[in-house]
């Protein structure tokens, strides 16, 4: 994982797939990352933490383990992941059911461009794609932000069901020592925030992802606010570790 795959294509599929039938559906307790006391605390741009290049956080590997989750609706499963790379470009699976295509920028950054839902049949394409880490970590550069495209296709068939924007922008970075079920490693944590304006709904996306140099992800943090047909209103939160 990068970020959490799987967090992101399900927003998209609650609101395609049920959007129309939320009316009996109780809006979840708001949970935001500040109140989240395991959560990333990441600082504000002008941070003194010592520059390192995105590839030292991704490495250009194969690898794979899994992940645990710490909150959320499946609290205490294990998801395994594996990922791939190949000619400059990243494959992450997450439990044989959700699969991210990632890619090194020119510049050095790494960019998600598209992710895919198995269970629920969804494709979800980002045009020109998302950063996910900025080529360097770290230092005083202006942290990233953009405004891209989206599609959400049915996965076997290719037909289209939605389509929107996404903006993002980096919020924010931290150097931490961080304690998994995997051990305990000294992380890079990076604060990114989307907004998703799709025509059933608009979802607001905070994240708080861990990178271990050398090792990839180990923390992955997800809090989402949705806003279905401008009626309903729902939050959740989830937090992932690695777990092996």
């Amino acid at each position: 994982m990068v970020t959490t795959m799987s967090h992101f294509t399900r927003i998209v599929i609650v609101f395609v797939l049920l959007a129309f039938t939320t009316s009996g559906c109780a809006a979840a307790p708001k949970q935001t990352a500040a109140a989240d006391n395991n959560g990333a605390g990441a600082s504000g741009e002008g941070n003194t933490i010592a520059p390192i290049r995105a590839e030292k956080l991704l490495p250009a590997s194969d690898a794979h383990g899994a992940f645990k989750v710490m909150t959320g609706s499946h609290k205490g499963d294990l998801r395994d992941f594996t990922r791939t790379f190949k000619d400059g470009k990243w494959t992450i699976m997450e439990k044989g059911d959700h699969r991210g295509f990632y890619h090194r920028g020119k510049d050095g950054q790494i960019i998600l461009d598209r992710e895919d839902d198995f269970e629920e049949n969804v494709r979800v394409d980002y045009d020109p794609g998302i950063v996910v880490i900025p080529a360097v970590v770290g230092g005083k550069d202006p942290l990233p932000h953009g405004k891209v495209k989206m599609i959400v296709k049915n996965l076997k068939t290719g037909h289209q069901r939605d389509h929107g924007t996404c903006t993002y922008k980096f919020t924010g970075v931290q150097k931490k020592r961080l304690k998994t079920p995997a051990g305990s490693f000294d992380v890079y944590v990076i604060e990114q925030k989307r907004h998703l304006d799709l025509n059933l709904a608009n979802v607001d996306v905070t994240i708080h992802t861990g990178y271990a140099p050398g090792e990839g992800t180990v923390l992955d943090a997800v809090w989402q606010t949705m806003h279905t047909l401008g009626i309903f209103t729902s939050h959740s939160h989830s937090r992932l570790e690695r777990a092996k």
